[in-house]
């Protein structure tokens, strides 16, 4: 069984106990509260898998944006970076970008 995110050390024992076959669980501070428990705290409750979804690209993501928002403000001094967000389709095209290079 795969479980999204935002269970308690209390949930995880108990959908382990009662589950017949392995738990997954998602990893991943920015969605999961109460935040889930480390690695090996969830190997010890008996997970079977730890996933950390889209996590790792979207903090990737988040830190180019704060570069280019950071040269903005010490470039001209505007702040329309600022003013983006990343859409479910331009996260999708990044993704596909980061496991896909464009040929050179």
């Amino acid at each position: 069984m795969f479980v999204p995110g935002g269970l308690s050390r209390d949930d995880i024992e108990q959908l382990v106990r009662g589950l017949d076959g392995p738990l997954n669980v998602v990893a991943n501070p920015a969605i999961s509260v109460p935040v889930v428990p480390t690695i090996p705290e969830l190997d010890a409750l008996g997970v079977a898998r730890v996933s950390i979804g889209s996590g790792a690209l979207r903090s990737a993501l988040a830190l180019a944006l704060t570069r280019r928002i950071a040269a903005e403000l010490l470039g001209p001094g505007t702040y329309d970076a600022m003013r983006t967000e990343l859409e479910a389709p331009e996260a999708g095209a990044a993704y596909e970008m980061a496991i896909r290079p464009p040929a050179v």
